[in-house]
């Protein structure tokens, strides 16, 4: 990682009272090279309102600690995100479903962000960037805001366009299908029935899709599905 993650010159980054809540934001590392790994961790962990699950270096590890863990955060670095031709973005999304997705890189690659960002990430810090960047990242992200996205992107993302548009790419096809079925005024019991999950397990994703939405009612998640043709207003059940 480049020594400018040590400077303090710009990105101004307040800790404490100020601007932290007593909670700390979860955040599991994933980051294929031992040292910048490392180096990540000891960073992190140097943050009082930060509090490292994890810190990783391959997709299996990746996914078995966000499955155990449920990070509010997984900053991962891009390459690992391109290993293979699986969508690991919403692997990742798909086993922490509350999680947001922070992409670690070490050069500028549109393509690459275009894809990560149309599979769910939210953010984008490049590993050139100082240390106060990427803590601010976290923090924003993490309360679901878009961070360094479209100004990392010269054209327009091909699917998320609009703030809207890259928030709606975030969501999983999960979340997607619960909103499908509120959309038909269905209740948490009735989406569980259909879908063959638990209800505790739909107020997770009804949860997950408040967030990174930002809505804060399922009348306002209606709303907003509407006018984003994400569901079409059923006056009769299926």
């Amino acid at each position: 990682m480049s020594s400018s993650l040590g400077a303090d010159r710009e990105y101004p980054h307040k800790s404490g009272k100020e601007t932290h809540t007593s909670k700390p934001v979860r955040v599991l590392l994933v980051e294929p090279l031992a040292t910048v790994r490392a180096g990540l961790k000891v960073l992190l962990e140097s943050q009082p309102y930060l509090s490292v699950l994890g810190a990783v270096g391959n997709r299996s590890d990746a996914l078995s600690k966000a499955a155990e863990q449920q990070p509010d955060v997984i900053l991962i670095d891009l390459e690992i995100c391109q290993s293979t031709h699986t969508n690991f973005v919403s692997e990742l999304m798909n086993a922490a479903g509350k999680c947001k997705i922070l992409i670690l890189a070490s050069e500028k690659d549109e393509g690459a962000f275009n894809r990560a960002v149309v599979d769910g990430a939210i953010g984008i810090v490049l590993k050139e960037q100082i240390a106060n960047a990427l803590l601010s990242a976290i923090e924003r992200v993490n309360t679901g805001q878009i961070w360094n996205v479209l100004s990392q992107l010269s054209k327009p993302l091909n699917k998320a366009q609009t703030p809207e548009e890259i928030r709606i790419a975030a969501l999983t096809e999960r979340e997607k299908q619960v909103i499908e079925l509120i959309g038909l005024a269905m209740k948490n019991k009735e989406i569980a029935d259909r879908l063959c999950i638990s209800e505790a397990t739909v107020r997770h994703h009804l949860s997950s899709i408040f967030t990174k939405l930002d809505v804060d009612s399922r009348v306002g998640l209606i709303v907003f599905s509407y006018r984003h043709g994400l569901v079409q207003i059923s006056y009769q059940r299926p």
